[in-house]
């Protein structure tokens, strides 16, 4: 009896952790913009101190 009630914990924390990681990864995948003529503009993590994080737009332009 105790070992199904880890196996439905365990099952459950897992299905949380799962669709929780599909909500997030989307969000975190869009971090760069086309602006056109070849450049591209990305968010980098610059510093993150006492839970706050900067960012810093870095813009390239491809070859």
């Amino acid at each position: 009896m105790f070992q199904k009630t880890i196996a439905r914990v365990l099952f459950a924390s897992l299905t949380v952790g799962l669709l929780s990681l599909v909500t997030v990864a989307p969000a975190t995948a869009k971090n760069s913009v086309s602006l056109g003529g070849g450049v591209k503009c990305t968010w980098v993590l610059v510093s993150s101190v006492n839970g706050t994080n900067t960012y810093k737009q870095v813009c390239r332009k491809g070859v």
